[in-house]
């Protein structure tokens, strides 16, 4: 099933009234609920929503509940990602990004789709230790990143010093790189 076809990303102050009651679903039953309630809650004007819109074939991908909700919004926030205001030349943070729907990669399709669209580079500003084997795979799949000397050269090449992201865990446990934590 190709959930990206249909997809749209929308910045979420600027959402119109069509699929309100899909962004009140998504604050009430993911935001609400998220260890990261307070980043999110603290950030909306720099949060995008990834929706879908009503498709039955969802039904077998997705739990009882979510289905609910896309079927009565038509329409359903499967993925999001969370921007910091910093930016330098045209590369632009990441500070959070999730989906709500595993093993379809939307998190990729969100960074390709808001890359393609605004024009800049997203790349994390910080790797915790339970996304750092995304990340890894990420830079594999994107920049052909293998090895600490790759990262290094694609730093320099972005014209980022490493002390300027905070990567730890990316160099630590997926580099094999002894680095301060």
């Amino acid at each position: 099933m190709d959930l990206i076809k249909d997809s749209y990303l929308i910045k979420f102050d600027s959402i119109h009234h069509t699929i309100f009651n899909v962004s009140v679903e998504f604050v009430e039953n993911y935001i609400f609920n998220s260890y990261e309630k307070k980043l999110l809650l603290d950030n909306l004007h720099n949060l995008f929503i990834y929706i879908t819109p009503y498709n039955k074939l969802l039904k077998d991908i997705i739990s009882v509940d979510l289905f609910t909700s896309l079927k009565k919004n038509n329409g359903l926030v499967i993925g999001f990602i969370l921007l910091s205001n910093n930016k330098k030349n045209n590369i632009q943070y990441i500070e959070y990004i999730d989906s709500r729907i595993k093993k379809y990669n939307i998190a990729y399709h969100i960074i390709n789709m808001y890359e393609n669209q605004y024009n800049v580079i997203l790349i994390p500003y910080d790797i915790l230790d339970s996304a750092s084997n995304y990340w890894k795979t990420y830079f594999e799949k994107k920049y052909n990143i293998k090895s600490k000397e790759d990262c290094d050269i694609f730093l320099n090449k972005m014209k980022i010093n490493e002390s300027e992201v905070r990567w730890s865990f990316y160099f630590k446990k997926i580099m094999n790189v002894p680095h301060k934590l």
